[in-house]
């Protein structure tokens, strides 16, 4: 469990504090009195809030873990996050592990993660929309290869497939999903290590394979001036 608390530093007066956030709140100050305020509340660029701020979050994570025959081994997982400012966010995980034999393993991993935004995000958005922000999530398969081909000679190699929804800030009402990615790749890595030596060397690569926009960017633009893309 998590408790965040904002307010002045202690022992000096309510005028005193200033904390910065996303558009639309930017500067937030806890008394117009205070000399922020007063000189940049004319730009539009200061917010007035009434109390201090604050903020928490409670996380949870689980773990099973079954061995269905001797060189198989399945691993459950996940995480539950849940802060007060954004939806609740969970994580779940599975692996599947075969060893080959002694020195050799595959894994087959699929999972889906989430990503939330930073505080100053979260509250810029509840402040604008009094709705709770959307996680980003990635939804991903993995299939990867272990060796050990010495004591000090190892290697490694995978191949994956990912899926992002991607949320942003879409317009003066908060954040939305903008669109969903979609790539492939592969990694590679061998690493030698003897004594106090240790050499590595990887490779990997990305492919893209489809952007799919569900924000109209093009009318976005054009409401804030600019030119289509």
């Amino acid at each position: 469990y998590n408790y965040w608390f904002y307010g002045p530093e202690w022992g000096k007066a309510n005028n005193s504090f200033v904390m910065d956030f996303n558009p639309p709140v930017k500067f937030a100050v806890m008394d117009s009195t205070s000399g922020f305020y007063t000189q940049y509340n004319p730009f539009g660029i200061v917010t007035l809030i009434d109390e201090t701020i604050t903020a928490n979050q409670i996380s949870g994570f689980f773990e099973v873990n079954y061995r269905p025959f001797e060189n198989t081994t399945i691993l459950v997982s996940g995480r539950l996050d849940k802060h007060n400012l954004a939806e609740l966010a969970f994580s779940p995980r599975l692996a599947i592990i075969q060893q080959l034999n002694t020195n050799h393993f595959v894994k087959l991993i699929a999972q889906q993660s989430v990503r939330l935004p930073g505080f100053r995000e979260l509250f810029a958005i509840d402040y604008a929309s009094g709705n709770p922000s959307l996680p980003e999530k990635l939804e991903g398969i993995e299939l990867i290869y272990s060796g050990i081909q010495s004591q000090n000679f190892t290697y490694n190699a995978s191949v994956f497939y990912q899926s992002i929804d991607q949320i942003a800030w879409i317009d003066d009402g908060g954040s939305g999903l903008t669109g969903t990615f979609e790539a492939v790749g592969i990694e590679t890595d061998i690493s030698y290590k003897k004594d106090n030596f240790n050499l590595a060397l990887s490779y990997s690569y990305i492919k893209q394979l489809s952007w799919e926009p569900v924000f109209d960017f093009n009318s976005y633009l054009s409401r804030i001036g600019l030119d289509s893309l």
